[in-house]
């Protein structure tokens, strides 16, 4: 399966178009967009609401958050499917 770089309008379409919004949203760029895979980033800055507590002096990512970040960067793959990619 081939990479394919989505044009930079159709990534930011699809950035637009997907429902979650700060601070819940965990994807911050698109980079590969195609019929068959999409490849996303998130930026961890440190500063997210959930590190102060999870856990108190050894901020770890959770799990949960992981496993939204992948199911954002799916619902952005289904929203950029009919895009021309």
């Amino acid at each position: 399966m081939d990479s394919k770089q989505a044009p930079a309008h159709i990534r930011e379409k699809v950035l637009e178009n997907m429902p979650q919004k700060h601070p819940f949203r965990f994807v911050d760029a698109i980079y590969t967009l195609s019929t068959e895979e999409i490849s996303g980033e998130y930026r961890i800055t440190g500063d997210e609401f959930f590190f102060p507590g999870h856990f108190p002096g050894r901020p770890t990512m959770p799990g949960v958050i992981l496993i939204e970040a992948m199911a954002q960067v799916s619902v952005g793959h289904l929203a950029g499917i009919g895009a021309d990619v």
